[in-house]
């Protein structure tokens, strides 16, 4: 009787496994999922788009190219550049 019912649940159990891995790994279903986790085209792609996309938002905002900085901009720049990279530093080394 025990050995039975060991052999039922051995069977139930591996045809609902069989029955999912049928369901996650059928080609039908994964076209219809298609990401760039695996697929380095479909990644590429994403890239590409996502780069185009930024540049023409770029463009309509800012025009063509960036414009030229007069001193004071530049030093302030540095000066909020080098504060924010000891910051990440700091956050890093915390770690």
């Amino acid at each position: 009787m025990k050995q039975s019912l060991k052999t039922l649940i051995t069977a139930v159990l591996a045809f609902a496994l069989s029955c999912t891995a049928l369901f996650w790994l059928n080609p039908a279903n994964a076209a219809e999922y298609v990401t760039d986790y695996n697929d380095v085209e479909v990644s590429e792609q994403i890239s590409a788009e996502t780069i185009a996309k930024a540049k023409a938002q770029w463009i309509e905002e800012n025009g063509e190219w960036q414009p030229n900085l007069d001193a004071r901009t530049e030093k302030y720049l540095r000066k909020t550049t080098a504060l924010l990279q000891e910051q990440r530093n700091a956050k890093s080394k915390t770690r």
